[in-house]
């Protein structure tokens, strides 16, 4: 609870933990001014009593809305009860606005005024109250204005200033183009740029990388990845007459290409808190530096130079260029009572420009408050709070910034986090565990019991998959690249191994409508995880197994999201799971065994650090069940098929999941043993769970014989970098060589000859070796390489040895 003395206010929510308490207070008011007399003060006793909320919060059901266009209408709406007062109400349609010269009162739950249009939407009225945490109730309503046309459809002249728009390249743009009248409402809009095609009107919304229309808002926004010239767009509006009629316009957009930049180092921060001091003699007291610029992009300009400017800034407040910190001067004496309005966000613009060119915008948050620190001899702290925020946007010539979002009701609210690594996060984490658990089945149900057995040959698998869905409002596409390997040691009907993966997940996504209001439009969620799972499985004599793993890993995630301007961020991620399956066999089905399996697996993602745009998450959690059957040859290289549904639960995207898998291994192809593995594997979502997938991976390995002689080959996908700058890519490799001859010193000497091709580019590297120690345990090497692309040679040997 908090007393707001300037209005004599005692406002919050009481904790939950006091309920039944009585607490004893004092009230004491004050004079400010006592002329020749000495101050005075009156004191009265208080007693507060927290009680418990009497019911849920609820919200009646409103009926339908029927309008008249020019005719006066007041239409009340029914009030909330139950839950912790004072309530919020709120009436909004799906159109973005109420009908036309209508307005709702939030304080009296009245919709008012006199409709001057048609109109028909679907709209909801919800009330949030003020419990900790809030509840919200909501009720669908529909409203109608009825009404004759009101005259013949038209458009204006200039539907932006001077029918152009100029944007530029990476910057996140807003533009609201001038609506029609007469006709018959509702509206729909529409907005083609093609060098492809002309015009359709009415036809498909057309426009350049990275921008999106609305067809009913009549915004164009987000932010262009592409340079644009032309030709002349066409925006065009068709009412709901019958026949519809249409009108266009032409409209030049332009699109001017990127160049080197100032951008902010720093582009978001939790609110941070300066006490000051309420003494008018004093100096201006620094509040925060705000974050510096570096240039991005090429060419670099030739002056090096950038001017900073902080608009809309005024006493108390003060901002200082040279040395970017915001800068507090109280303005009068404390005992004047002239505390700057509390409670109350200020927003303004911190900008950097080159000449006259603004480079980038950050929007500034700026609010006071007073702490109670509950000594009644001392002077309550003022306090003032700093958030910046990365949602700035051009629109209507000139930088603008958002209103600020509502702040956490305590001190004591988590953390905000980034709701692109809550909606990806676990997407990333499930399709790591796929190809782990993935594995632990197969080297599961490929062990026959027996004798004891040593450590098995280790058989890397390569796997490159496709993901698409929609999780949390974001939907994504992207592509997956695996390899996984492992090696498992047993005796009699106890297997025990371990199971080690290295996955990278790339992913594109785009933001729905209500999270691009809030700044996220699209980007890239990219993470690499390499995690180590040992495994235990008993087999039993029916031939049936139960087999349990544990895992961690840990790894990292770059973001890049398009708030405005390319935002890059790093953070580590960390990964736990476990797993428990089992499976028993069913039946004989053509000389093959058919098998009925299931399990449960859960698991814990964490992102944790990172810059910019990133924050803390908290854990991510499932528990995940799966059952299906499995069919496998009794032959050894004979095909095996799975055909499973997973339930996904927990706090990440949630539904059913149909995972079918065909696999093939062959053993022994040539002696020394030259072993193949191949696999192909799709998924789909059922319900809620839009994720679908597919994969290809095989793997090929060479065995040397007791004599370390033969034909090697090697095939893999791994993640390389074409040269130190670059930035990451993914690359096929292979390679072949023949081990030559064996010894003490070096058990196998084998030439080599191999070809990297890169999926950015589609440049090749090619190398020619030795290896002259090719063993499990250890491997020295000596490797020349060429790059024809870029005529970049070199000299590489390497050491490798294993503990």
């Amino acid at each position: 609870m908090t007393l707001f003395p300037d209005q004599n206010i005692l406002a919050g929510t009481a904790p939950a933990e006091d309920h039944g308490r009585t607490h004893f207070c004092t009230y004491r008011v004050t004079e400010s001014d006592p002329g020749f007399r000495p101050q005075r003060s009156v004191t009265y006793g208080l007693r507060l009593v927290v009680g418990s909320v009497s019911s849920d919060l609820s919200l009646p059901e409103p009926r339908r809305v029927s309008l008249s266009v020019g005719t006066f209408r007041d239409v009340a709406f029914p009030p909330a009860t139950g839950g912790v007062g004072p309530y919020a109400y709120s009436l909004t349609c799906a159109s973005g606005s109420l009908p036309p010269g209508m307005s709702f009162a939030v304080a009296t739950q009245r919709l008012a005024g006199t409709p001057n249009v048609r109109f028909r939407d679907s709209c909801a009225y919800a009330v949030t109250d003020n419990s900790v945490p809030a509840s919200t109730v909501s009720r669908a309503v529909e409203i109608e204005v009825a009404g004759p046309v009101t005259g013949t459809l038209s458009l204006p002249t200039f539907v932006v200033p001077g029918n152009v728009i100029r944007l530029g390249q990476n910057e996140r743009a807003r533009v609201t183009f001038r609506p029609a009248t007469g006709g018959v409402e509702p509206y729909t809009y529409g907005l083609h740029c093609s060098n492809r095609a002309p015009a359709q009107v009415p036809g498909p919304i057309i426009l350049p990388p990275g921008l999106g229309f609305g067809h009913l808002t009549r915004v164009l926004s987000g932010t262009p990845t592409e340079a644009y010239g032309g030709p002349d767009c066409t925006y065009w509006v068709t009412d709901s007459a019958t026949p519809p009629a249409t009108l266009a316009r032409n409209v030049a957009l332009i699109v001017e290409p990127e160049r080197a930049k100032w951008r902010f180092t720093q582009r978001s921060l939790a609110q941070q808190d300066r006490p000051l001091m309420r003494d008018s003699e004093l100096e201006e007291q620094p509040i925060y530096e705000l974050p510096d610029a570096e240039v991005e992009g090429d060419p670099q300009p030739s002056d090096t130079g950038a001017v900073y400017r902080f608009l809309g800034v005024s006493r108390p407040l003060s901002f200082n260029s040279n040395t970017r910190e915001l800068e507090y001067r109280h303005p009068c004496d404390p005992d004047d009572d002239c505390d700057p309005r509390l409670g109350r966000t200020s927003t303004y613009r911190y900008q950097v420009l080159f000449g006259d060119t603004i480079d980038d915008t950050l929007c500034i948050d700026v609010s006071y408050r007073v702490e109670n620190d509950g000594d009644d001899e001392t002077e309550d702290p003022l306090i003032a709070s700093v958030r910046i925020r990365d949602d700035a946007h051009f629109d209507g010539g000139q930088y603008v910034c958002p209103d600020p979002p509502l702040q956490p009701t305590s001190a004591s609210s988590a953390a905000p986090s980034n709701p692109v690594h809550e909606a990806l996060g676990p997407v990333h984490a499930r399709r790591a565990l796929d190809v782990v658990h993935g594995t632990v089945r197969d080297r599961v149900r490929g062990w026959t019991p027996g004798a004891p057995r040593a450590l098995t040959a280790i058989a890397p698998q390569v796997g490159i998959g496709s993901l698409s869905g929609e999780s949390e409002g974001f939907d994504y596409t992207g592509s997956s690249e695996s390899v996984s390997t492992g090696a498992e040691i047993g005796v009699g009907s106890w297997q025990a191994g371990l199971v080690g993966s290295y996955s990278r997940t790339e992913l594109h996504y785009r933001a729905a409508t209500g999270l691009a209001e809030r700044g996220y439009r699209s980007g890239e969620h990219t993470t690499e995880i390499l995690s180590l799972h040992p495994f235990a499985a008993w087999h039993m004599p029916s031939g049936g197994n139960l087999w349990t793993s544990l895992g961690a890993g840990t790894g990292q995630l770059r973001h890049r999201d398009d708030l405005g301007f390319p935002s890059w961020s790093r953070s580590d991620v960390h990964l736990r799971s476990y797993a428990v399956g089992g499976s028993v066999p069913v039946a004989d089905v053509l000389a093959g065994e058919l098998e009925a399996e299931a399990g449960v697996e859960s698991f814990a993602f964490e992102i944790e650090g990172g810059d910019r745009i990133s924050s803390a998450l908290p854990t991510l959690r499932g528990r995940d069940w799966r059952a299906g059957l499995t069919w496998s040859a009794p032959v050894r290289g004979a095909p095996s098929l799975s055909v499973a549904y997973r339930h996904l639960t927990g706090d990440g995207p949630e539904g059913g999941q149909l995972e079918a898998k065909g696999s093939v291994s062959v053993d022994g192809v040539l002696d020394p043993r030259l072993s193949l593995v191949s696999n192909v594997e799709g998924a789909f979502g059922l319900g809620d769970y839009e994720y679908n997938s597919w994969g290809l991976s095989g793997g090929i390995r060479f065995a040397p014989g007791e004599d370390r002689r033969g034909l090697g080959v090697d095939l893999d996908t791994r993640l390389v970098s074409p040269d130190g700058r670059g930035s990451a890519d993914v690359g096929l490799r292979s390679e072949a060589g023949y081990g030559l001859w064996g010894g003490p010193l070096f058990p196998t000497v084998r030439p080599f000859a191999g070809v990297t091709r890169y999926s950015g580019d589609g440049s090749l590297r090619r190398s020619l070796g030795i290896d002259l120690r090719d063993t499990p345990g250890s491997r020295v090497r000596v490797e020349a390489w060429d790059r024809p692309r870029d005529r970049l040679r070199a000299i590489r040997a390497s050491l490798r040895h294993r503990f």
